[in-house]
């Protein structure tokens, strides 16, 4: 079966067209949920109203926790890494000796 190039361009055109549709309906979609709905749960869920207030009251950034914008995160997150790479060297260090010690 020979297909022509006219109806090769134009079904081609309709996928690509599809995909910038469906592109713009996910987007859109992101922005209603993360600009309109959560917003809204936030201002109808007394739990979730209370929360915020407690936080802008206080000055609390709730996602610093995360992040190293408080001290002690920052300083807790260093002091695992520095012990991960102690560790990791005392096991090289010993795996080394082990070898040495079975080529004797």
């Amino acid at each position: 079966m020979k297909t022509d190039a006219k109806t090769d361009v134009q079904t081609e055109r309709g996928k690509r067209l599809k995909a910038w549709l469906k592109l713009a309906a996910y987007g859109f979609a992101a922005w209603l949920i993360l600009c309109q709905g959560i917003p809204w749960i936030y201002r109808t869920v007394p739990t979730l109203s209370h929360e915020r207030e407690v936080l802008d009251k206080y000055d609390i950034a709730a996602g610093a926790i995360y992040y190293t914008d408080v001290p002690i995160t920052f300083e807790s997150e260093m002091k695992t890494r520095e012990s991960v790479r102690k560790a990791m060297v005392e096991i090289k260090t010993r795996r080394r000796a082990e070898k040495e010690k079975a080529g004797d």
